[in-house]
């Protein structure tokens, strides 16, 4: 594996592999979202290479987690050596989306975001390579369990990474989870006209507590999770942006928003809402 660090040069950040500095202007090409299990993608050689001739010398390259998808390092592989024939001097950085697979999901109930009605709502977690469907429910991306699972899928994953010819050539690890690969989620924390709002997953609520233990000690009581009214500021405004009017030109101005006694202005109240901040 190449070092790679960023430096400071002349007076800039730069990014430094074996003593030498590149141009911090990179590339991340997707080629293409296909079946779990099947490979497929499409590689532009000749567009990796017009990349390397005008001076782009790193590259993001997608790697699925083999627990996920048990070919992820062999179409990670293919794709690289693709890259390397055309950009010899190519230097790649590993993008590994973490997402559990829907065997893992379906074993996994209490670690999937619940609503405080006890609803959890059936999503797609889609990645640029992948996606997984969920009956039960998204991720909670704050659960331990998924943490140590995949913690060790993700040494496993690297171990075979290190095996490849091209491992000098490899400069690091890009890591992504939830949606999009972003770390949000695929469905939302609340959804206001509804009346709902989470997390109330077990895996949530072990977080949450060892958060408040860090914070103010053990046996300290765990408050309520906040609810909508002191956790989001709702407005009239946001009321006219769900469901818009078809108003006249120079129709009256944008109501005020609406005040909570959590909020200045829009500000959290910290000496009466600490625990909205806690929880958020």
């Amino acid at each position: 594996m190449a070092k790679a660090n960023i430096i400071n040069h002349n007076g800039y950040p730069a990014i430094c592999i074996d003593g030498n500095v590149y141009p911090p202007m990179t590339a991340t090409v997707v080629t293409g979202r296909v079946p779990l299990g099947e490979t497929g993608r499409t590689v532009d050689a000749d567009y990796y290479k017009s990349l390397g001739d005008a001076g782009i010398k790193i590259f993001y390259i997608m790697c699925n987690n083999l627990e996920a998808d048990p070919n992820g390092v062999a179409d990670f592989a293919n794709e690289v050596q693709q890259l390397l024939s055309v950009v010899p001097d190519a230097y790649v950085m590993v993008r590994m989306v973490l997402n559990p697979s829907e065997k893992w999901l379906k074993e996994n109930p209490d670690q999937l975001m619940q609503y405080n009605d006890g609803k959890r709502i059936p999503c797609d977690i889609r990645t640029e390579s992948y996606i997984v469907h969920s009956e039960g429910g998204m991720l909670a991306l704050c659960s331990q369990k998924w943490r140590d699972d995949y913690g060790k899928v993700l040494e496993r994953t690297m171990a075979e990474i290190e095996k490849q010819p091209f491992y000098d050539r490899i400069i690091g690890y890009f890591l992504g989870g939830g949606c999009n690969a972003e770390w949000f989620s695929a469905t939302p924390t609340y959804i206001y006209d509804q009346g709902l709002y989470g997390d109330f997953s077990e895996a949530f609520r072990e977080e949450f507590q060892k958060y408040l233990d860090e914070t103010y000690g053990k046996g300290v009581k765990q408050p309520d999770i906040p609810d909508l009214e002191s956790r989001y500021l709702y407005t009239e405004l946001d009321k006219e942006f769900d469901k818009p009017k078809v108003r006249p030109l120079a129709a009256h101005p944008a109501p005020k928003p609406t005040q909570f006694p959590s909020m200045h202005g829009t500000f959290l109240n910290m000496d009466t809402h600490r625990q909205t901040y806690d929880f958020c």
